[in-house]
């Protein structure tokens, strides 16, 4: 996935203009930062002329707001929201999501397909710290997969632990899957969310 968000400068919106850019999520935040700092030194509501009668320089000012000649304080426009965002698996981004949450969310979905994706986006709504630097292990540690049906799982599940080892082959057909799966989500053991790609289940321990 290419997780992205748009951001844009508030100044100039509130005037009827609009100014802004899509930034890659999948990088770091300070980087995130940066480009954000572009894009407000670039605003049509920013200071692009120095005042300085004597100095007259034009164009953009320096990261820490003054003229590159002569060090006056320029005008920058200070405010910027996310006004829309892309490929972020179903997760909602909020119009002044911190950024360093956008980074760690786009880092772990940039990893990610589309159908990863959207267990991990069920899995971060349901109990994701938006605070841990280890998403995507923290996710992998709970996941067991996505399945056409929660049956799937359970048979899947029988064979790969020798469950039913003793039971002979021709018994196994008589096994009801859903209903011991059912059982497993009822007493806590896992819980599950159906989506496009199939039903994701997830540990619950």
């Amino acid at each position: 996935m290419n997780p992205r968000i748009y951001v844009g400068c508030l100044a100039a919106y509130n005037n009827g203009k609009l100014h802004g850019e899509w930034i890659d999520a999948d990088q770091d935040a300070d980087d995130i930062r940066e480009e954000i700092r572009e894009i407000l030194q670039s605003s049509p509501e920013s200071q692009h002329e120095c005042h300085d009668e004597e100095c007259g320089y034009k164009g953009q000012c320096d990261e820490d707001g003054t003229c590159p000649e002569c060090g006056e304080d320029w005008r920058i426009a200070e405010e910027w929201a996310i006004h829309d965002y892309e490929e972020f698996g179903g997760i909602k981004i909020s119009e002044y999501e911190d950024i360093d949450v956008v980074a760690r969310l786009g880092n772990v979905l940039s990893e990610l397909d589309d159908e990863d994706a959207e267990g991990f986006s069920a899995w971060y709504d349901n109990e994701g710290d938006s605070d841990s630097d280890s998403l995507l292990d923290d996710f992998r540690e709970k996941y067991r997969g996505c399945w056409r049906s929660i049956d799937e799982y359970a048979e899947n599940f029988c064979e790969d632990t020798g469950m039913l080892s003793d039971v002979h082959d021709s018994m196994k057909h008589y096994i009801n899957y859903e209903a011991m799966a059912n059982d497993w989500e009822m007493g806590g053991d896992i819980w599950t969310h159906e989506g496009e790609h199939g039903v994701h289940v997830f540990d619950n321990h």
